[in-house]
């Protein structure tokens, strides 16, 4: 990984570990054989976000502490969570890239208690525009090129479009996810489709895929 000389110490190793998480995500998501590709990319793209965002505020700060929660007494340690860290880093709670990472954190506390066969159009599209987001914000905040690890191909997703793999009214796909699941997805993509509308359509929240590879 270029210029990691330029990133020591616990800043380093969370952007090391940061971009470990991204390209294992990358992995997952990219192979149409896995099963629980939807569930592990979103853990993984989540834990690349959330030590991403630690280094970049430890960066700020110049301290360790500031990416812990004051410690209480006779319990152990812990750091910023996700959403708190996109708090400190990106204030702004319309930022359509911290929207992003938010609707996407939804969606990955939601795979606990479900089971996701298929990948939506919708949340593809938003699965595309953190994987750029990620890719922008690494080589902004720490000068860190993915170019050895990470070809430019690798970051346009693998999908699959084809109308009944897509349309969430479709019975049989509806049959095939459950009854729960399908339930949830609905919501889940016309609440992306509704908000990526009030934010103007922006490519930082969601970014179009057409078609079928």
């Amino acid at each position: 990984m270029k210029n990691h000389r330029g990133n020591p110490g616990l800043k380093g190793r969370l952007v090391d570990k940061s971009v470990e998480a991204y390209v294992l995500s990358l992995e997952t998501i990219n192979r149409l054989s896995i099963q629980y590709r939807l569930e592990t990319f979103c853990y993984l793209l989540c834990n690349a976000w959330e030590l991403l965002l630690k280094a970049k505020i430890l960066d700020d700060a110049g301290k360790q502490s500031v990416i812990y929660y004051k410690k209480e007494r006779g319990k152990p340690k812990r750091s910023l969570s996700l959403r708190d860290c996109l708090k400190n880093v990106f204030p702004n709670e319309k930022l359509p890239e911290r929207r992003n990472i938010e609707q996407i954190a939804d969606l990955r506390d939601e795979t606990v208690h479900l089971v996701f066969s298929q990948i939506p159009r919708e949340v593809l599209c938003l699965f595309q525009a953190s994987v750029i987001n990620y890719h922008n914000r690494l080589n902004e905040w720490f000068e860190v090129s993915l170019s050895d690890r990470v070809p430019v191909g690798m970051m346009s997703l693998v999908y699959d479009l084809r109308p009944e793999q897509c349309d969430l009214t479709n019975k049989r796909l509806r049959r095939e996810l459950g009854r729960d699941t399908a339930k949830f997805l609905s919501d889940y993509c016309s609440q992306i489709k509704q908000e990526f509308d009030v934010l103007q359509r922006p490519a930082q929240f969601s970014i179009g895929i057409t078609g079928v590879r």
